[in-house]
Order: C-alpha cells, then sequence, then structure tokens
C-alpha cells in the first residue's frame, strides 16, 4: 500500500536521555507517544504523585525544533484517563514553531486517589501538522454570511 502523504517530516529534537526518545507504539500509529521525566538519580521505587484534585506540571525531557509552518498537537492517551484518572489541564497543549524549552505535560488528578507516575511512563502523544496561516476577512453578519448556517450551536445536527 502507497501512502497518500507527502514525504516524511524530519525534526530536530533534544532528549534528556535515550529512553525518553518519543516512539509510534506501532506502524499505523497518528501520535508519537510522550514519557515523563524524572530526572537524573531514578531508582526502580522513584515515583511522583499527584494527589486527589491536584495539577501539576511534569517535565518530558524533550524539547523540540519545529519546521516555522508547523504546530505540535499534544493529547492524553486513552489509557490515561481510563486507568490514571488523570487528563491534560489544558486538555490540548499547543506547541509552537518558535518555542524551543522543555515541553511539559500539565496533569490534573480527577480520581479520587492519589496517583503515582514513574520514569518514562507514557501518558500523552504527540502529532505534528501543518499550521496555515489565517488571513481574516472582517464582514457583515448578512444573509450572505449565514447562507448555509445550521443554528443552534451545541448538538445542532441532532444527538
Amino acid at each position: 500500500m502507497v501512502c497518500n502523504c507527502k514525504e516524511d517530516l524530519k525534526m530536530d529534537i533534544v532528549v534528556r536521555s535515550p529512553e525518553l526518545t518519543p516512539q509510534y507504539a506501532t506502524e499505523l500509529d497518528a501520535c508519537l507517544d510522550i514519557k515523563i521525566d524524572l530526572g537524573e538519580n531514578v531508582t526502580p521505587y522513584t515515583s511522583l504523585a499527584i494527589p486527589s484534585g491536584h495539577t501539576i506540571a511534569v517535565n518530558t525531557g524533550l524539547q523540540v525544533k519545529l519546521p516555522e509552518d508547523y504546530v505540535m498537537l499534544i493529547f492524553p492517551r486513552s489509557s490515561t484517563g481510563l486507568k490514571l484518572h488523570c487528563m491534560l489541564a489544558n486538555t490540548v497543549g499547543v506547541i509552537d514553531a518558535g518555542y524551543r524549552d522543555e515541553v511539559k505535560l500539565l496533569l490534573h488528578n480527577y480520581g479520587e486517589k492519589a496517583i503515582y507516575l514513574t520514569h518514562a511512563q507514557k501518558v500523552a502523544q504527540f502529532m505534528v501538522i501543518p499550521r496555515p496561516k489565517v488571513q481574516l476577512n472582517l464582514v457583515q453578519d448578512d444573509e450572505s454570511f449565514r447562507e448555509g448556517d445550521r443554528g443552534g450551536g451545541f448538538g445542532s445536527t441532532g444527538s
């Protein structure tokens, strides 16, 4: 089968240590997994606690250099919500091409108990997509603007 995609995107990254390198879990995955970084002196017993109801910024040990016309979107992994009762506090992380510092994750524990994260644990995933530069055209709210409007907003196409 031939991919209808353009050529693969090459992107420079810096990782604090090799085990933190983002990877696709399978060949067909849309996103690369992001792992958490608990620092240099981790042991098999080292963990990071997030108390119930708390939000913390978590290091990833990852820095990226995105091509100018691209954006990185960070999403939670499905197992993060199901198994950890944890979510990204900002729901979707956005990394712009001009950002070069460490990528961090804002994790919120919405469960009833503290959760404990380990070094290099996969909790989020990212994709890099083209970012068009939007040119806004200021117009009036009239019949031609409303043409094709479904109206109603939330749930306007049915349940």
